[in-house]
C-alpha cells in the first residue's frame, strides 16, 4: 500500500514537471501565442498553470496521511464515476441542442469553468447519495 501511495506522487510530480517544462519551452519558441486557449494567451501559459496546480495539489496532499479505502468505497467511487460520465453525456448532448436553438453567448472560458463546477458538484453529490449519508 506504501509504495503505491510514493509511486502516484513520483508520477502526479513527473506530470507537473514535464506541463512545466513543455509550457516554458512552447513560451519560449512563441508557439500559439497569436490565438486565445481557454482563457490563457498561450498554450505555454496553460501548460505552466497546468503544471503549478498539480505541484501545489502534490504539496496539499503530501500533508496527510494516505486513507485506508476498502472495497465498498471503491465500489460506490466507481458508481459515481460512472453516473457523472452518463451526466456529463447528458449535459453535452443538452447544450449542444440549446446552442443550435438558441447560440450560446456566454464567454468560453466561463461556460468551461461552470461546466467543470458542475461536474465535480454533481460527482460529490452523487458520491454522498451513493455513500448514504
Amino acid at each position: 500500500m506504501r509504495m503505491e501511495y510514493k509511486q502516484k506522487r513520483t508520477w502526479a510530480a513527473v506530470f507537473g514537471l514535464v506541463c512545466l517544462v513543455a509550457g516554458i519551452v512552447l513560451n519560449a519558441l512563441g508557439v500559439g501565442s497569436g490565438s486565445w486557449f481557454a482563457g490563457f494567451g498561450s498554450v505555454g501559459n496553460w501548460l505552466i498553470y497546468i503544471g503549478v496546480v498539480s505541484f501545489l495539489v502534490l504539496v496539499v496532499r503530501s500533508f496527510r496521511k494516505p486513507r485506508k479505502v476498502d472495497e465498498r468505497m471503491l465500489h460506490v467511487a466507481n458508481q459515481a464515476g460512472r453516473m457523472t460520465l452518463v451526466a456529463f453525456f447528458v449535459m453535452s448532448l443538452a447544450v449542444m441542442v440549446w446552442d443550435g436553438i438558441a447560440p450560446i453567448t456566454l464567454p468560453y472560458r466561463l461556460f468551461m469553468s461552470y461546466l467543470v463546477c458542475g461536474v465535480m458538484l454533481f460527482y460529490m453529490g452523487d458520491y454522498i447519495i451513493l455513500l448514504g449519508r
